[in-house]
């Protein structure tokens, strides 16, 4: 389960589009904003 968890961590977001959708793009952009925030 672990090994597996991992895999789809490491791999293209190809898997975890199909699995968490939208939810995860809102994360990534999120994210992607905090960190420009940081910056500035």
């Amino acid at each position: 389960m672990g090994c597996n968890a991992l895999k789809q961590v490491v791999s293209p977001p190809k898997f975890v589009y199909q699995e968490l959708g939208p939810q995860f793009e809102m994360d990534i952009v999120s994210f992607i904003q905090a960190r420009s925030v940081f910056r500035k």
